[in-house]
């Protein structure tokens, strides 16, 4: 039974938010940051329709259904939330692609796999993952303890969102130009995929013997989708067509 479970909505009225709670819960997976978890899911949501305003014009014109919330607070904080979180959620995918994606690709290929010509040991790539983060040389004490250890909860969720982002978009044959970050934080379908991937990867931490995380130190992330309502004066249009 996992430690918690965490229950993303999907919604096509506010589209934004599916998106922005599942980063949000990786970046801070400690209960105990609760409040900045839904500080920075907000910080999300509006650096979301910033950026769609930025980069569609049209749509930024029109009346569209949003939240007066997600706008609330000043700039600075806005960006001082934003900054915080997004250094966490960093830490969060560099863990899952230097420290479990070589031995998830093992999992599935049948073979051992080896990372810059290194066996990937947690400290092997706690080395790795130092460099990436512009740590100094011999901080991999550092990132095993700061960066890999509160990882460890959601570690499945992260790897999952890297391999939908950097492998399965491609596979795909989805369009290679487009913001797939973006795409992922406008449509509800894709954080719908990457919690599908998450779970199947949930169930292969245990398989991995470099280290162990046991079913219930992790966090399970199930995707729902919100009932449909009725709106009388028309629908949110489709984040589709910018997108895909």
């Amino acid at each position: 039974m996992p430690r918690e479970i965490i229950e993303i909505i999907l919604s096509e009225a506010d589209p934004y938010m599916s998106g922005a709670q599942f980063h949000a819960a990786v970046a801070y997976p400690d209960p105990q940051d609760k409040n900045e978890r839904e500080k920075f899911s907000q910080a999300i949501i509006r650096w979301t329709l910033e950026r769609r305003m930025e980069l569609h014009s049209e749509w930024a014109q029109n009346l569209q259904l949003i939240r007066p919330a997600y706008f609330s607070g000043s700039e600075k904080e806005h960006e001082s939330i934003l900054k915080r979180g997004m250094k966490r959620l960093k830490h969060r995918l560099a863990a899952a692609q230097f420290i479990v994606m070589p031995h998830l690709r093992a999992i599935d290929t049948g073979r051992a796999q080896r990372v810059e010509g290194f066996v990937p040991t947690v400290n092997n790539m706690a080395i790795q993952a130092a460099g990436y983060l512009g740590m100094e040389s011999g901080s991999q004490s550092t990132v095993k303890s700061r960066v890999w250890k509160p990882t460890k909860p959601v570690v499945h969720a992260a790897c999952a969102y890297v391999v939908w982002h950097q492998i399965l978009w491609n596979k795909w044959g989805r369009n290679p130009k487009a913001d797939k970050q973006l795409a992922f934080l406008i449509l509800p379908e894709m954080v719908e995929e990457v919690v599908e991937i998450a779970e199947l990867f949930r169930g292969q931490l245990a398989d991995i013997s470099q280290f162990k995380i046991q079913d219930n130190e992790t966090i399970q992330f199930v995707a729902c989708w919100e009932p449909e309502v009725t709106i009388l004066n028309g629908a949110p249009e489709s984040a589709a067509n910018d997108t895909k």
